[in-house]
């Protein structure tokens, strides 16, 4: 791992909620897919909370031939990514004093832009969760589950009307959801939701080991990508 990339992840971890830790801090890769031209993309949890939690992650990719790229690091924990016309989409949950979902959309998996989810959506004061992205019509919807009371509650926008500018919470403009009345997913006609998968990527973490070893085979080539277990940081 390049040292300006462990620099980072250095660097969040002392901005989060860490307090007295006397050991190293764990790091948690569970989310990664093989991107354009068989590139790994990975999301990396930072061991920002509570010495052995985390609440948020950097985006990571690495090409075949070694070139290492990264992203911002985000808040949450990353959850569910899909694919619509070569737009990712990826959901992260914020996970202290409450849980609730974050959206982002992205065109090269390293920069995400967060599309404000919307207002009142009446499903849980305190932990929310998106269990589906739905794609259909030119649309896309969402399927948003409240914890407390087991609310289910569905809400689409026209993929077309995502204006990235007119996202920024400073312009307090929101996007144009709608509001679906269904009482289950059968109401969406067609639901084309792609799930990117890990192609020839495989990961591996032996316990001897102090690496989380990624490793992508083909017929005259292995390429492999390490992450250290555990960081050290001095707070």
């Amino acid at each position: 791992m390049p040292q300006p990339c462990l620099d980072q992840i250095v660097l969040s971890t002392t901005q989060g909620m860490n307090y007295g830790c006397e050991q190293d801090l764990p790091i948690v890769v569970e989310q990664f897919l093989n991107h354009t031209d068989e590139a790994l993309l990975l999301f990396l949890q930072v061991p920002d909370y509570l010495c052995d939690g985390s609440n948020s992650f950097i985006p990571i990719m690495v090409t075949l031939d070694g070139k290492w790229q990264w992203g911002q690091t985000m808040p949450g924990a990353p959850g569910l990514i899909r694919q619509n016309k070569n737009i990712l989409w990826l959901t992260s949950q914020w996970q202290v004093e409450g849980s609730f979902p974050i959206l982002y959309q992205s065109n090269n998996g390293l920069s995400w832009h967060q599309v404000l989810l919307p207002e009142n959506r009446e499903v849980d004061c305190c932990f929310e969760y998106i269990e589906q992205i739905c794609f259909y019509n030119n649309m896309m919807g969402l399927k948003f589950h409240g914890a407390s009371e087991n609310t289910i509650k569905y809400w689409q926008i026209f993929i077309d009307s995502v204006d990235r500018a007119s996202f920024k919470p400073e312009k307090k403009q929101l996007p144009k959801w709608n509001k679906m009345n269904l009482k289950n997913e059968s109401g969406w006609k067609k639901c084309d939701s792609k799930s990117l998968t890990r192609g020839r990527w495989s990961r591996n973490e032996i316990s001897e080991t102090s690496e989380i070893i990624f490793t992508h085979k083909q017929k005259n080539q292995t390429t492999q990508v390490r992450i250290p277990k555990f960081i050290s940081v001095k707070f």
